[in-house]
């Protein structure tokens, strides 16, 4: 995590409970999304990542997400303001790291880090 980031994303525990479970997997264009209520905040998530389809499941961290920060920062965009929902993305890039970021291109916060 970088710069003023570090307060909108938060590693807990790993045997903390996370209200929400995600499974990024490689097969699926290295990222992995969903749309969210900003007003889940805090968001906690126990995140995981698969290689591929058939690939193992490799824990990643469990974390405490503050969304509202992380649309202030640019790290998440809106899906439906009306509906206060947004969209959060997760990418597994090149190097082996796992962020959030809005598009492939676009800044991004390193949560993790994944290499067979």
């Amino acid at each position: 995590m970088t710069g003023n980031s570090i307060s909108s994303v938060v590693r807990i525990c790993d045997d903390a409970d996370a209200k929400h479970q995600w499974v990024g997997n490689d097969d699926n264009g290295n990222h992995h999304h969903g749309v969210v209520k900003i007003d889940d905040d805090p968001f906690t998530l126990h995140l995981s990542w698969k290689t591929g389809r058939d690939g193992c499941k490799y824990f990643i961290g469990n974390y405490r997400l503050n969304l509202r920060a992380l649309l202030d920062e640019g790290y998440v965009r809106w899906e439906d303001e009306s509906e206060r929902t947004v969209r959060l993305r997760f990418e597994h890039d090149r190097h082996g790291f796992i962020r959030i970021a809005r598009r492939q291109d676009e800044k991004g916060i390193t949560i993790g880090w994944l290499t067979e």
